[in-house]
């Protein structure tokens, strides 16, 4: 097979979808391709192995003259058969590629409209602005497109007008780090962990609503919530008063965000845990929590019933239901026996359906067979 060359737009960090993308572009070189990851100016990066070279925009996000300068340069010089986009540099990469002629630009689409929206502090007519720039960009400069689930893809047809011949849906994969965490962690039955950035999408409030009905009952789990507070809409000290109204904060505790590696400590010592979600595209954070052999209550929102079989792997209640998500909670509370099969019908089907290097695998062929295609007809 000839080789090609892939521009990877990625966060060079250890969170779970940089950690895929970053296996992904080491799988494709493995396969005789040369692999250029852009990452976002936060943290100057520079990286050469051959094959593999690692850049940074000129600036943490990179929208501006100068990380357009940046991309053209690096476009001429290494002349990429496809590039991959990721978040921030949608933009950058899409306007580059085309006014280059490169023939595969291929969007990783990971989050719904309708989840920006919820904590979006733009007025609605910056809104309508942003929404139609989207638009525009996606019309004129996307080749392809990657959905992280059906409700992604459903997204993009809805939203945006996108031919579904367009939009292939690889679900979102991590690595199986798990075997030594669920044999060497003891788990607490009565720790309950939500993981997620402090925001309204997440409904951290209606996990602490569901904790004072359950109060009423003397029902009274500990619950470690998991995740940073939101730059944009920082909900902390909003969801500890709820938590003081309700008589239940001694119940909750906020760790802030952690590591990756701790994010599994968390779930692996924990009962099951809850993703209370508004809306979701996918929501790795449960198949991390399916990985360690967790079981998982999670609301029936977006992505989320293509990852957990309701009765199965854990359980699905509506959104904005807080006795649904009660009356959840104290069944798997009370019943231990329910909880290790849940937890070992999750662990399963992670392994079948969402273990990475499976779907990495699967992914690099789909690229190599994209990339291809465009050769062909030249």
């Amino acid at each position: 097979m000839p080789a090609y060359c892939y521009f990877i737009a990625v966060t060079w960090s250890k969170g779970a979808i940089s950690q895929h993308l970053q296996a992904l572009g080491r799988h494709l070189v493995a396969q005789g391709h040369k692999v250029i990851y852009l990452s976002d100016g936060k943290q100057k990066i520079r990286i050469d192995e051959g094959n593999l070279q690692v850049y940074s925009f000129p600036t943490s996000r990179p929208t501006s003259p100068v990380d357009f300068i940046f991309l053209q340069q690096l476009t001429r010089q290494y002349l990429p058969d496809c590039m991959i986009i990721n978040f921030g540099a949608e933009n950058v990469m899409n306007i580059i590629g085309l006014v280059n002629g490169v023939p595969n630009r291929i969007n990783w689409y990971h989050t719904p409209l309708s989840a920006i929206l919820i904590d979006s502090q733009n007025t609605r007519w910056k809104n309508r602005l942003l929404v139609a720039r989207k638009w525009l960009i996606y019309q004129l400069a996307v080749t392809g497109f990657i959905a992280n689930s059906e409700l992604s893809r459903l997204d993009l047809i809805a939203q945006y007008g996108i031919d579904t011949a367009k939009i292939t849906v690889f679900p979102n994969s991590i690595a199986d780090i798990a075997p030594s965490l669920i044999d060497d962690i003891v788990r607490d039955p009565r720790l309950i962990i939500c993981p997620g950035r402090l925001a309204g999408v997440k409904g951290q409030d209606i996990l602490i609503r569901a904790l004072g009905l359950l109060h009423q009952g003397g029902i009274m789990p500990h619950v470690i919530f998991v995740g940073g507070a939101d730059k944009r809409n920082n909900k902390l000290e909003e969801l500890k008063a709820l938590a003081v109204q309700l008589g239940v904060q001694e119940q909750c505790q906020f760790v802030g965000e952690v590591s990756h590696s701790e994010m599994f400590k968390y779930f692996a010592s924990a009962g099951f845990s809850i993703v209370p979600s508004r809306s979701e595209a996918f929501g790795l954070v449960n198949i991390e929590s399916m990985s360690v052999r967790t079981p998982v209550i999670a609301s029936a929102v977006g992505g989320i019933p293509e990852i957990i079989r309701d009765g199965v792997d854990g359980f699905l209640v509506p959104p904005e239901d807080p006795q649904a998500l009660a009356e959840k909670i104290k069944l798997l509370y009370n019943d231990p026996v329910l909880r290790e099969q849940l937890g070992y019908n999750a662990r399963e089907r992670f392994l079948d359906v969402f273990e990475g290097s499976k779907n990495i695998e699967r992914q690099a062929l789909w690229f190599e067979e994209v990339v291809r295609k465009t050769h062909k007809t030249k």
